[in-house]
């Protein structure tokens, strides 16, 4: 064990490890809170880049001038670490390597497998008060209800690689392209996906491992085997990437499975945990109404929906972006729950609501097709103010009744955040 320890912690000999690419909107907060008290936890789907968070704050706490032997690191995905508790291997590591108890202050843990760790191994080590805790997950127990002592955490959720990073990752300068060529890099964007080691390596295969070890690994709390029909949950992703922004329900999907619908259910429920899907429901005040309508489901990553359907389609690949770029923003939303002439997605309350529609098109303003989605919003709910139609490459700003329209190109609205600015500052 003493070798391995070594092995994962190079910098305790003095040795250079990859960082990758910086991830700086992970990065700046996070170096502000590493003196404080509270658990960080980096949540997020298998293969979006929370390892290289983790190894990039090490080399930031190195450079800062951090010793090299106050940093544990521990890959608790790695076979040969998972028998062991984590009290375990901190016991080992100090009567192994370092015996002076004091000298080791972050622990950075790497990944937790199972949210019964988080509620044991690890609220136990942080209340000894010995280490600041920084850690990796893709399923978390939800935070304890009020009252329960406990030690507070703060989690930080890790989308795949956003346009901006995405033209980085790839090697670009974003400042020095113009519109026609941010145009083919955002339909690059929308067939690879964000996934960081695929867009590195697009001819890897990276893309297919994710999917296959998320299912297998991470959808019910590592408990997949527990599942009776474990082998249909690629079928029930294959057929949500093929109705990516359609309503479905569970019995529609369980007759087409041949389950019940309590379990299609606890399957899209597994698949949610594991980020490779996201639910979104009907916009509207009735609580009851949103949980008995139909939902609508997007994929994780619009890379997934390369390896999983071949449908090469960009309109709603397009509208997979809008709604990851939202989420990413932690805008909430619901689908418009008019079926035909409907808008795509729907914020704010009735009072003063906000349309948007993704028309991945290039009919120029005025023609009817481009906006129809939103006028018809529009005459039912007159009190809207601001609705959004993101196209293609077209672009303009013109008002309907009392509502001020604001027409945006799919790249420019994922660059920057400027879709959320729009949406939440006008």
């Amino acid at each position: 064990m003493e070798l391995l320890y070594k092995a994962v912690n190079p910098w305790w000999q003095g040795k250079g490890f990859a960082t990758g690419i910086k991830r700086e909107q992970y990065l700046g907060d996070i170096k502000d809170r590493l003196g404080r008290d509270e658990i960080e936890v980096f949540n997020g789907g298998r293969g979006v880049g929370k390892t290289t968070i983790l190894k990039q704050i090490i080399k930031h706490l190195l450079n800062t001038g951090r010793p090299a032997a106050s940093i544990l690191y521990l890959p608790m995905h790695y076979p040969a670490l998972m028998g062991r508790s984590l009290p375990g291997h901190l016991y080992e590591v100090r009567r192994l390597i370092f015996p002076n108890r004091d000298r080791l202050h972050y622990l950075f843990i790497d990944e937790i497998e199972s949210p019964s760790v988080f509620d044991s191994d690890i609220r136990a080590i942080q209340r000894t008060g010995l280490f600041k805790i920084i850690a990796a997950a893709t399923t978390l127990p939800p935070h304890p209800r009020r009252g329960r002592r406990t030690t507070s955490r703060r989690e930080t959720i890790v989308y795949p690689l956003n346009l901006k990073e995405f033209i980085t990752f790839r090697g670009h300068d974003v400042t020095a392209w113009a519109p026609e060529q941010l145009l083919e890099l955002t339909e690059d964007y929308l067939l690879s996906g964000g996934y960081p080691a695929h867009v590195l390596n697009p001819a890897g295969e990276e893309l297919e491992e994710i999917a296959a070890t998320a299912a297998a690994r991470d959808t019910g709390h590592g408990n997949i085997c527990g599942l009776r029909k474990a082998y249909l949950l690629p079928d029930l992703l294959q057929r949500l990437a093929h109705s990516v922004g359609s309503p479905t329900t569970y019995r529609l999907l369980a007759g087409k499975l041949h389950l019940s619908a309590d379990s299609v259910k606890d399957y899209l429920g597994y698949l949610e945990e594991a980020w490779l899907v996201k639910s979104l429901e009907r916009w509207s005040a009735d609580g009851q109404e949103r949980k008995l309508a139909p939902k609508k489901f997007y994929l994780g990553d619009n890379g997934l929906r390369t390896i999983l359907s071949g449908d090469m389609a960009m309109p709603a690949r397009a509208e997979n972006a809008v709604f990851l770029e939202l989420r990413r923003h932690g805008i909430a939303c619901g689908y418009d729950g008019q079926m035909e002439g409907g808008v795509d997605f729907v914020l704010g309350p009735r009072s003063r609501p906000v349309p948007i529609d993704v028309r991945y098109d290039t009919v120029p303003l005025g023609e009817e097709r481009h906006d129809d989605g939103v006028r018809s919003f529009i005459r039912r709910h007159p009190r809207t103010r601001k609705a959004v139609v993101i196209t293609k490459n077209i672009e303009g700003f013109y008002k309907i009744e009392e509502a001020a329209v604001q027409v945006i190109p799919l790249w420019k609205a994922l660059l920057d955040g400027k879709l959320a600015k729009i949406v939440l500052n006008g």
